[in-house]
């Protein structure tokens, strides 16, 4: 059954011990929120225990902290992110797992089972991209986020990081016609420019592990 309460009354529900508010907020973010982690550190492992990280901070947070949060998504993603890097400052084998999953060219780390046709290929493109590149689109399009919740989540100016996506997805583009597959999904200014695959940010929605 769908909980149709809103983000921010889950999180004060959570931070005041609710188990069944905890549980809804769980379920509507975790898996976004796994699929984020998993591009930093490359260990699906690692990832969940990134996130129950995260929601075990949400109890750890002062009550006013938790009222000022005004994007409850863009706060955990902020979370999630800072908890990924500082497990990559501090854990050697954290570091030494995701040095070898970069050499592997496995940065966007999803089953490609789990993604059928001109969707595989797409991830295997991703995998190219820079780091804050593939950091974008992956944001927009397998987490779900605005660029209003970007620019809260990366501390940066909504325009740049427009400009900056632009750029990505042109530089996508790019790599998806040198590879001959024309563009993907999608056309944006007649130019062709690709999209994620719907089948793809189906991925973000569907139960557990992709």
């Amino acid at each position: 059954m769908t909980d149709h309460r809103s983000d921010q009354d889950l999180l004060v529900l959570t931070h005041a011990g609710d188990r069944e508010a905890a549980a809804a907020l769980y379920v509507r973010y975790a898996h976004r929120l796994r699929l984020f982690a998993r591009t930093v550190l490359h260990d699906e492992f690692l990832a969940a225990d990134v996130v129950q990280c995260v929601f075990v901070k949400i109890l750890q947070l002062k009550r006013k902290e938790v009222k000022s949060i005004r994007d409850p998504l863009a706060w955990l993603i902020r979370s999630t992110r800072n908890e990924a890097l500082n497990l990559l400052r501090t854990d050697s084998r954290a570091r030494a797992r995701a040095a070898v999953h970069a050499s592997m060219r496995t940065a966007v780390d999803i089953d490609r089972s789990a993604v059928s046709g001109d969707g595989g290929e797409l991830l295997d493109h991703l995998d190219r991209l820079k780091g804050e590149q593939r950091e974008l689109i992956v944001l927009k399009h397998l987490v779900g986020m605005t660029f209003d919740q970007l620019a809260e989540t990366l501390g940066e100016n909504r325009s740049t990081l427009a400009s900056r996506y632009r750029g990505a997805m042109e530089t996508l583009r790019e790599l998806v016609e040198k590879g001959g597959g024309g563009a993907i999904g999608g056309a944006a200014g007649g130019r062709g420019i690709p999209v994620v695959p719907a089948r793809i940010e189906s991925v973000r929605d569907s139960g557990g592990s992709p």
